[in-house]
């Protein structure tokens, strides 16, 4: 896939953010079938996520 040894810190961040944000997303798609709230819940998880994350 890639060399782990080289990520940087805010692409780990990011990598593990779009993992936690991917995973809620996925239940709230499949609890709702409305891609209006996946999409939306994949954005307010994914930014809050990367940034506690990061800071």
């Amino acid at each position: 896939m890639f060399n782990t040894q080289n990520l940087t810190p805010k692409q780990l961040s990011a990598l593990t953010a779009v993992v936690i944000a991917a995973f809620v997303a996925a239940g709230i798609l499949i609890m709702t079938y409305s891609l209006k709230y996946g999409l939306g819940s994949f954005l307010l998880v994914f930014a809050g996520s990367y940034f506690l994350i990061q800071y």
